[in-house]
Order: structure tokens, then C-alpha cells, then sequence
């Protein structure tokens, strides 16, 4: 974990206890009509694998009362993480409008933070979308890795909102809380009173399907 994501982890426990380990988001875990949506979105990401294996990473913070919790950073808002927002279920999500803005205000810093190495290309998302554009430049081709990340956010998204025992909650580094900036508030630059947070982190939580 970075800095960032220590800070966070010890407001979110004052909260919610410990946190414990739930099985990762699996495509094969959702409705057919869903997983038809993400295929389709792979494709229009680049994908060229025929039957790709899609397998997002752990989640951010899991919690025993059903509360997941990502933090998303400088790589998460692109031209890719827009597009994956525009997806049937985008309404059930709380984060799909300021997501959108972030996602076209904050390119620049992701092309910043993510043009060079790994945090641009690699093995495995060459595989999945192609070689992509040289590092930095996202006219032909693209970051195969940025759209790797965007992809796997979706179905996490997906997944919490066909859930009918864990919530997600998505807090970004460019949210504002009570006049400060989540990146300051986690860099300890600034603070906000506990119950701020976790009414914003409220207000950003799917429900649980029925």
C-alpha cells in the first residue's frame, strides 16, 4: 500500500473494523446479460483476444459488514474509464456523473503518471488489446494498460451492483469533501471532521440488490 492508501485505510477502520477478504470480481460470477455487455466493451476497447480471461485484482478494502471500498488514483480517469461508464447500469452507480468529469479533467494527469513502463504497457495487456500507441500517445492504439484498468473498474462496478450482499464504494483523489480535496485529506495536507467522510462515502455507496 502507498501512503495514500494507509491513510485511508485507517479512517475507513474507525468505522468498519478490520477488514477481511472476499473472493475477487469474476465476469463468470455475473448475469449472462451482463457479461455479454462487458465482452462487448472489451471489444470496443481494442480488445483482440477471441476468449480473453478477464480477472480484476483484489479489492481496495473489504470489510465484514459487506463494505467495499476502492480509492482510485492519477491512472483510473481516462478516455477508457469514460467509456466504461457508459454501460446499462451506469444509473445504480452514485460516482457515474463525477466520474465522467474527472475522467476528462484529469487525463492529463494520468497521461503524467502512467506514459512510461508497466503503468503504460505490458505483457499480459498487449495480449488482450494489441501493442498499443508509443508511451504517451494515445492517438493511435493507446495505453494497453489503461485499458486494461478501465475494464477491470467496470466489472467491479458490475459486480456491486448485481450484488446482493456487498456495496461498493468508490472514492477518488479528486473528490471534495467539505471544502477538501480527498488527495489532501490523504496526504495529510489537510483534514475534515470523520462524520464528513463518511457521509460522503455513504452518499457514494451502491445498494444492495434485493
Amino acid at each position: 500500500m502507498g501512503a495514500r492508501e494507509v491513510a485511508l485505510s485507517a479512517l475507513l477502520q474507525g468505522r468498519h473494523g478490520q477488514q477481511t477478504k472476499i473472493p475477487r470480481a469474476r465476469l463468470t460470477d455475473l448475469p449472462a446479460a451482463v457479461q455479454r455487455e462487458l465482452l462487448r466493451l472489451y471489444r470496443h476497447l481494442g480488445g483482440v483476444l477471441d476468449f480473453p480471461v478477464l480477472a480484476p485484482g483484489d479489492w481496495d478494502y473489504a470489510f465484514a459488514d459487506g463494505l467495499l471500498v476502492e480509492l482510485d488514483e492519477d491512472l483510473h480517469f481516462n478516455r477508457y474509464r469514460a467509456l466504461t461508464l457508459d454501460v446499462p447500469w451506469s444509473p445504480a452507480l452514485p460516482w457515474t456523473t463525477d466520474y465522467h468529469r474527472y475522467c476528462l479533467d484529469g487525463e492529463s494527469m494520468c497521461r503524467k503518471a502512467g506514459r512510461l513502463g508497466g503503468k503504460w504497457s505490458s505483457a499480459s495487456t498487449v495480449k488482450m488489446f494489441g501493442t498499443g500507441g508509443s508511451p504517451g500517445e494515445l492517438a493511435s492504439g493507446g495505453a494497453p494498460r489503461w485499458k486494461q484498468r478501465a475494464l477491470y473498474d467496470a466489472i467491479k462496478d458490475a459486480f456491486a451492483v448485481h450484488s446482493r450482499h456487498h456495496r461498493l464504494a468508490r472514492l477518488s483523489i479528486h473528490d471534495v469533501i467539505a471544502g477538501v480535496s480527498v488527495n489532501d485529506l490523504l496526504t495529510g495536507k489537510r483534514g475534515v471532521a470523520e462524520s464528513a467522510l463518511h457521509e460522503f462515502l455513504a452518499a457514494r455507496t451502491t445498494a444492495v440488490r434485493p
